[in-house]
């Protein structure tokens, strides 16, 4: 597999199962990278910012908004916590929490339905 084969794959794996809960009104959205650049980490350092190639893809992100019963997402990968709410042209925001802030400890997030 190369890195795009890989990503290829993992898209269409999770557009089946969002095809599957298309019905639901409300759809939690879990993976382990990062679905938006507004949780990428960058610094003054070209090693560091190198790495940020491999913390997330903006065509995850891009799957998500497509599906407006995705109200919420639910990541990590880049050991640094947070929320954040990204608009979409149509529909609710996505609301976004980066739960890998505190390796080894419980985050607890509150959400509406």
């Amino acid at each position: 597999f190369s890195d795009k084969a890989f990503l290829r794959l993992c898209l269409k794996r999770l557009k089946r199962q969002l095809k599957r809960v298309r019905k639901l009104k409300t759809v939690v959205a879990v993976t382990h990278h990062i679905p938006f650049k507004e949780f990428v980490v960058t610094r003054d350092d070209p090693r560091w910012d190198f790495n940020n190639a491999f913390q997330g893809a903006e065509s995850l992100g891009a799957l998500l908004l497509r599906y407006r019963n995705v109200r919420y997402s639910i990541c990590g990968h880049t050991h640094r916590g947070g929320s954040a709410t990204i608009p979409r042209r149509k529909g609710s925001p996505i609301t976004v929490f980066n739960v890998s802030g505190r390796p080894l400890r419980p985050t607890i997030i509150d959400m509406e339905a």
